[in-house]
């Protein structure tokens, strides 16, 4: 006949006390219920039962599944104006194989972070190509089967160096009325440098010499222009411009009739 049974985590016996605090449950049948599992009662659960004449034992290892620890170790290495290496080390699966890691990326504006690549499990690395004129830092995040780690510390903020525009408006249209309407959309990313502005030109379509204006706020998508005579076309054209440069050569549209 069994006289006691005692069941010991990782060689220290499991007492009343901690039943009491709900963190183990021993059944009336000598079984042992964990409550509210959590990592730290992974370990070696034993089963000790002793008799008047003998005594006899078993034990299970439990694994705790349970989302990743955070990257360590995140260092980034400028190789260019426009390219940084990011290296890291895992952080701890969570007794769950790491799924894939992502970088986050943060600029001075707007103020939230972003994805910016997806990184397989085999990789600790990475090659991130940047945009000119912008304040950046990254952070690493760890996801397993269970969910995501929480972020790496995060990488200094870093700044790249300005170029001229590397585009001009899109969807430019001119439409000739009592006088010519010039809307085009406006840039948001592109700007690449201190001193935008646009370079609003027009002409009529038989003359040679064009008339321009500078329009030095990006968030502005249209211009009035008083045209020299209502019955002929006019050609148009937007460049952009910053204090490196300017953009590429632009296209020429012909007014419409509205």
């Amino acid at each position: 006949m069994v006289e006691d049974v005692n069941w010991y985590h990782n060689g220290s016996k499991i007492s009343s006390y901690e039943c009491n605090k709900n963190r183990f449950k021993n059944e009336n049948d000598n079984s042992l219920i964990i409550m509210r599992m959590q990592q730290s009662y992974e370990g070696r659960y034993t089963c000790i039962a002793n008799t008047e004449f003998d005594q006899a034992q078993d034990e299970v290892v439990i694994h705790v599944k349970t989302h990743p620890d955070a990257p360590r170790n995140v260092q980034m290495t400028q190789l260019d104006n426009f390219e940084v290496e990011l290296t890291w080390d895992p952080g701890f699966d969570g007794n769950s194989p790491t799924s894939y890691f992502f970088i986050q990326y943060l600029l001075s504006k707007p103020y939230n972070w972003a994805i910016k690549t997806l990184i397989s499990p085999n990789y600790t690395n990475t090659v991130i190509q940047l945009e000119p004129w912008k304040n950046y830092k990254f952070r690493v995040v760890q996801v397993n089967s269970i969910g995501m780690s929480p972020p790496s510390v995060e990488t200094e903020m870093i700044q790249t160096a300005s170029t001229r525009p590397t585009r001009n408006p899109d969807n430019v249209e001119a439409t000739l009325n009592d006088d010519i309407l010039i809307t085009w959309e406006i840039i948001k990313d592109g700007i690449n440098g201190p001193g935008f502005y646009y370079l609003v030109s027009w002409k009529g379509s038989k003359e040679l010499e064009w008339e321009s204006d500078q329009i030095p706020d990006s968030t502005i998508g249209a211009k009035r222009v008083r045209p020299a005579s209502a019955f002929e076309t006019y050609d148009v054209k937007i460049q952009s411009h910053n204090a490196m440069g300017s953009g590429p050569e632009p296209i020429v549209y012909t007014t419409r009739a509205a």
